[in-house]
This record gives C-alpha cells, structure tokens and sequence, in this order.
C-alpha cells in the first residue's frame, strides 16, 4: 500500500527509488502506531484497531471476535492488491495420479463449499461462490468481487535482487 500511497501504479515495483520512498511513507506513519502486524489474531484479541489484512482474514477474526461488529473491512482508493492461491500438479510431480486426485477432491462441490467456510475466501466453482455470496450476506463489505480480482494489482514472483530491495524495506520498517 505504501508504493500505492505514494502514486507508483505497480505494486511489483523494481525500483530502488520508488521501494525506498514507499519504505519512507510508511516509516513517517511510525511514530503514531504501536508496530505492524498482519495477524488476524491481533484484531480478534483487540490488541490492534488497525491492520493490514485480506478479506479471508478479517472473516476468520470475525469468527472469534467477542464483538465482530466493531470490525470493518474496506478497501483503498489508492488500489486494491490482490493475491491468489493457486494449485498445481508439477510437471514431474512423482505421483501425479495422486496430485490429480487431491485437485479433484478440493474442487469437488462439498469441499469446495466447505473450504470457503473455513477461510473464508472465494473458490472460483459454483459451489464455492455460492457459498460465498451467503457468507458475505452478513457482511457485505467484506465481499470481495470478480472485478476486483480481474483489475487489482496482482503480486507476481520477484526476482533476487527485488526481492532483497523488498526484504530490506521491510525490515526497516519493522526495526
């Protein structure tokens, strides 16, 4: 959010300059803010009043919370970063009858349903967005839409030399 923040449109930014002014912009927050954290744990406990966190997991704290409807959920102007979990069979996966097998079952309508029901995320089969749009019901702004999955900001994989750029904007921040 801190590249986003700064007006960089990339949330996979290469850049020195502009890694090291979004690490700046989110520094500057510092002195007001006890630390950073992204544990659903501290929303739930209420520790924290204010964190990052993706839908999946606002929807677990909501679960535990003594009082869910102190928490909202929303998204920013600025953008919306998405991630998506994925599943695979690798290529030379040694048993991929068996790999096969797992996707199959995960993908199957009572699991699939069930899955979103324990993480509280979008499966992209029928069942789970069924699901979902039945979770979301009582929460409304917790829903997340196709739109904002086919437009937000993507994470993609980076390479060494980013990702330490990464790494070490992150622990200054965290210092």
């Amino acid at each position: 959010m801190g590249l986003l923040d700064t007006g960089v449109k990339n949330v996979n930014s290469t850049d020195p300059g502009q890694i090291g002014k979004s690490q700046d912009k989110v520094l500057s927050l510092k002195p007001r803010l006890r630390g950073f954290t992204s544990l659903n744990t501290e929303m739930a406990n209420g520790t924290s009043w204010l964190t990052h966190m993706w839908s999946g997991t606002v929807y677990q704290a909501l679960l535990v919370m003594k009082h869910p409807e102190t928490l909202h959920y929303q998204t920013n102007k600025e953008g919306i970063p998405v991630g998506s979990d994925t599943m695979v069979v690798l290529k030379n996966a040694p048993h991929p009858n068996t790999a096969q097998l797992f996707l199959n079952w995960m993908l199957a309508p009572e699991h699939s349903s069930q899955n979103v029901k324990q993480i509280g995320y979008p499966m992209m089969t029928a069942a789970g967005l069924k699901t979902y749009d039945g979770l979301t019901k009582k929460y409304p702004w917790l829903k997340v839409t196709t739109a904002e999955v086919e437009h937000g900001q993507k994470f993609k994989p980076q390479d060494p030399k980013t990702l330490q750029l990464w790494n070490t904007a992150w622990s200054k921040i965290q210092a």
